[in-house]
This record gives C-alpha cells, sequence and structure tokens, in this order.
C-alpha cells in the first residue's frame, strides 16, 4: 500500500465498498429473493501489488455475512 498512490487506492477500494454500502442501505430486502456480491479469493490470500483489491473484496465478503446474518441469510459473497 505504500508504494501505491492514495486516489489509485480510493478507486479501486471504492469500487467493490461503496456499492456495497448504497445496495445495503436502498434495497427492499423484503421484497428481494436474494444478494450475492462477486469477490475475490484475493481478499483471503491477497495478490502482489493489490493490497487495495484484497482489503476491498475482504470488506465486502464482511458486509454480504453482515447483511446475512440480519437479513435472514439471504446474502453471499461469491468468492472466486
Amino acid at each position: 500500500m505504500a508504494d501505491k498512490p492514495p486516489d489509485s487506492v480510493g478507486r479501486v477500494f471504492d469500487t467493490k465498498v461503496r456499492a456495497a454500502f448504497v445496495l445495503s442501505r436502498v434495497l427492499r430486502f423484503e421484497a428481494r429473493k436474494f444478494l450475492l456480491f462477486f469477490s475475490s479469493v484475493a481478499g483471503s490470500f491477497g495478490n502482489p501489488g493489490q493490497a487495495d483489491y484484497a482489503a476491498a473484496n475482504e470488506v465486502l465478503n464482511a458486509v454480504a455475512a453482515r447483511l446475512a446474518a440480519g437479513r435472514g441469510g439471504r446474502t453471499t459473497a461469491l468468492v472466486w
């Protein structure tokens, strides 16, 4: 992360994380059948030079788990 420009980190991180937070606020959970986030194994294992991407995916996984716990388990992150 130390070698990455802050604006680059922000773009990478916000692409996944901001979208997940917005969806969690605006979706009517009682009207949906499920919510599926697409994540990456990089969140668990990382990739050289992609700490921002790995962090964003791990936050996405956590958001999905939190929503599933609070909304009846119809939310998950597909980690591929």
